[in-house]
């Protein structure tokens, strides 16, 4: 069972100051690839190397390139951090690179995870590395799933499209989470991390309670993230509310959550839209809902 295999919460030490695309600069398109569990690739180049190829996943607060990709820019070690994921904990070497360059959008350094070649395969075959937030949240961007394009600089107005879902977006160690009202007082809130990285919707279970009761249990299974494998339980929930939208019937994966990160409920698969669009600094998150598209069983 590899059904979650790109889920991954990292935790590391450290940010760098945004930098931010000129306010003067239009939007500007970059195409990516869908690999074939759905995960957004684009290439990048890297202190002038290139083209690399990095998975979007906006639910990692840090980038990450592989053993072969540092040695190929001649990175520099600089620590070792220990990174969280859903799976487990492990220690990583730590390599300062850049300039970072996708399309317009630029950093000028990152500290950036190693990950070993067994690391690797498990996101995918072709892929150099992941970027993260360390990158991602210095600009407004929207992945478009139909038009397999990624677009910085994107105004909030834009987005202001018929059928689009404009929900609270909320800083919390290094990334982002949603928050999804699930009744019409907003009396019971979840909160997400809106997740490119995840293939379906996954919540944490805390002392025997899960944040939304489930409808019906499948079985236990072992899923896996870059630090190893750990049970879960496959089953459904009869409701998943994201405003307007509402997920019915939904399959879920369970997971145990981690203590030290109580504001996590679960991740959100960015993939099951049409379009996202994150605006970090106005605390907003947009999503344009698939039109009668089947969720994963």
């Amino acid at each position: 069972m590899d059904h979650v295999s790109r889920i991954c919460l990292v935790f590391g030490f450290g940010t760098i100051a945004a930098v931010r695309l000129l306010a003067e600069s239009p939007a500007a398109a970059v195409p990516f690839a869908l690999d074939d569990r759905g995960a957004v690739v684009v290439s990048a180049t890297i202190a002038g190397h290139g083209p690399f190829r990095l998975l979007v996943d906006t639910g990692s607060n840090r980038s990450a390139m592989s053993e072969t990709a540092a040695a190929v820019i001649g990175a520099r070690l600089v620590a070792k951090s220990e990174v969280v994921s859903s799976a487990g904990r492990g220690w990583r070497g730590v390599v300062e690179i850049g300039p970072v360059v996708v399309g317009p959008a630029t950093r000028p350094q990152l500290l950036a995870t190693v990950l070993p070649a067994e690391d690797l395969r498990r996101l995918g075959a072709g892929v150099d590395g992941i970027l993260g937030q360390d990158f991602l949240r210095s600009f407004n961007y929207t992945i478009d799933y139909r038009r397999r394009q990624l677009t910085w600089n994107v105004e909030l107005e834009a987005s202001n499209d018929p059928g689009a879902i404009r929900l609270t977006l909320r800083p919390n160690e290094g990334r982002f989470l949603v928050e999804l009202p699930q009744d019409k007082e907003n009396q019971r809130i979840v909160r997400f991390v809106p997740d490119s990285g995840a293939d379906m919707v996954v919540m944490f279970e805390r002392d025997g309670d899960i944040p939304l009761a489930l409808s019906r249990t499948y079985q236990l299974a072992s899923v896996s993230g870059l630090d190893g494998r750990r049970e879960a339980a496959l089953g459904s929930i009869a409701a998943l509310r994201i405003g307007a939208e509402t997920w019915r019937d939904c399959p879920v994966a369970v997971l145990q959550g981690r203590a030290d990160f109580p504001a996590v409920d679960g991740l959100l698969p960015l993939r099951r839209f049409s379009r996202v669009s994150f605006f970090p600094n106005e605390g907003v998150f947009v999503v344009v809902p698939r039109e009668r598209v089947p969720l994963p069983r």
